[in-house]
């Protein structure tokens, strides 16, 4: 992906793009796998502030949800 972005002419210029690659991957793209997190997120245990308070109200309108829903398997 990143580096498909128009064609590269020389080392300076690659050199350039695999930085911007590299840092935007590891410190502003959320993965799923990390639970939203970035790998430098992950790896320092740096949160963003607001983090913590949105996996709470996450957590709690899922269970609002599951709540909602009639299912004849739950013995809720």
């Amino acid at each position: 992906y990143y580096l498909n972005q128009g064609s590269i002419e020389n080392t300076t210029e690659l050199e350039s793009r695999l930085q911007f690659t590299v840092n935007d991957f590891t410190r502003h793209r959320p993965h799923g796998e990390l639970k939203g997190l970035t790998p430098f997120e992950s790896y320092t245990g740096k949160l963003p502030a607001s983090f913590t308070q949105q996996l709470l109200q996450a957590s709690k309108h899922r269970i609002e949800m599951n709540k909602k829903i009639n299912c004849s398997g739950c013995l809720f």
